[in-house]
């Protein structure tokens, strides 16, 4: 029985704050932005919510990118979702995802 195994995420909503780029010349870059997605529901009191989700992505992509971004700019995100866990002092560990972006469009 062949199986398929799909991790990819699509996410469209505008720049929350302004975007963070690091650049590093042999690795290439690293850009972060904040995505605000309206919930597709409202309350009990008619609001609609929204999600803000930090989006990372890497390389010399990362730096083409970077300079063409703004807060309050629509986007398109493209991307992968990485789970990781990180052991706390207390030897507990905490859980989270990294939302990966391979493209972004505006």
């Amino acid at each position: 029985v062949a199986t398929m195994s799909i991790n990819e995420f699509v996410i469209a909503g505008r720049i929350a704050q302004d975007p963070e780029h690091r650049n590093n010349p042999e690795k290439g870059g690293m850009l972060k932005i904040t995505v605000a997605v309206n919930r597709d529901y409202t309350d009990s009191e008619g609001n609609r919510g929204t999600d803000f989700i930090d989006v990372a992505m890497f390389g010399k992509r990362a730096d083409a990118k970077a300079p063409h971004l703004a807060k309050g700019q629509y986007v398109v995100v493209k991307g992968s979702i990485e789970h990781n866990a990180v052991v706390q002092e207390d030897g507990s560990k905490r859980w989270f995802y990294n939302f990966k972006a391979s493209d972004i469009d505006w």
